[in-house]
């Protein structure tokens, strides 16, 4: 099965749907995964939300990466609503 040539999203409607219209994705049963750091000083803040904990923890690691003194970790916001 080939994919499709485009997805489209609602935001109002919480769906992901696909040109053939076989793919639709409620995103409110995703989780919501924050990413957040703490700098130097003690602050903390969230960097950005994920629908994905694997793309979370993925940019986590590319910020460590970078070497600088903050710390970056990853907080589950919302579980998923199977």
């Amino acid at each position: 099965m080939s994919s499709p040539s485009w997805i489209s999203w609602s935001r109002s409607s919480g769906t992901i749907e696909a040109p053939d219209s076989t793919l639709e994705i409620d995103l409110d049963v995703l989780p919501v995964v924050a990413l957040m750091r703490e700098d130097d000083n003690g602050h903390r803040v969230e960097i950005r939300t994920f629908r994905s904990y694997t793309g979370a923890v993925r940019e986590a690691q590319r910020f460590e990466a970078l070497g600088h003194k903050q710390r970056y970790w990853v907080e589950v916001k919302r579980e998923p609503r199977w």
